[in-house]
């Protein structure tokens, strides 16, 4: 879930490198925020509702954290970066979207597919920053990390509360394998970053 540009670095990204990757963070929150906010009022259980409404706002802050991290110089601007990072986060956020109105299918395919790799990808990242050069973004990025990290648990907390049967394992891993195929389809065989 990262510019292609930036995954080829081994050291810190520089100045524009930066900035797209921090842009794609921020548009992926934004679009995660508008989805699973866009599921609360037709989710009927009570308790998945209030976690897809708590959590839709936390996605709605790390947006808003990682646009306030943008370099602000003249030649970077924001609309040109807050952009979607390469072609198979953008499809796999749709087919998050499209993936189905059930419950299960909508916390399988966020809690198991998508936050997970965020997570990986944020601490890759924070992995490559300096302390001193870098010590803003390292300072919110591994806040978001943190908050994440529980959001993660909650939702797969939820999920298995929920997960009963041999039919629902099987929708609850349809749905990992049908985004798993939309990230390698719209990225090829490595996948995005």
């Amino acid at each position: 879930m990262a510019d292609d540009a930036s995954s080829s670095m081994d050291g810190p990204p520089d100045l524009l490198d930066s900035a797209r990757l921090v842009g794609g963070y921020a548009w992926l929150e934004r679009r995660l925020f508008e989805v699973i906010g866009g599921w609360v009022a037709s989710t009927p259980e009570p308790a998945v509702a209030a976690l897809f409404d708590a959590h839709a706002l936390h996605h709605a802050w790390y947006s808003s954290v990682f646009t306030d991290r943008l370099p602000h110089v003249r030649e970077i601007v924001e609309d040109q970066v807050v952009v979607a990072p390469d072609a198979g986060s953008a499809a796999l956020l749709d087919g998050l979207a499209d993936g189905g109105t059930g419950t299960i299918e909508r916390l399988s395919g966020t809690y198991r597919m998508v936050v997970p790799l965020l997570l990986v990808t944020y601490t890759d990242h924070l992995g490559r920053l300096t302390p001193v050069a870098d010590e803003p973004l390292r300072r919110w990025l591994g806040m978001v990390i943190t908050d994440l990290s529980a959001d993660w648990v909650a939702g797969e907390s939820l999920l298995r509360s929920l997960v009963g049967t041999s039919a629902e394992v099987d929708r609850a891993v349809a749905v990992q394998a049908r985004l798993e195929s939309i990230l390698v389809a719209s990225a090829g065989p490595s996948g995005p970053g």
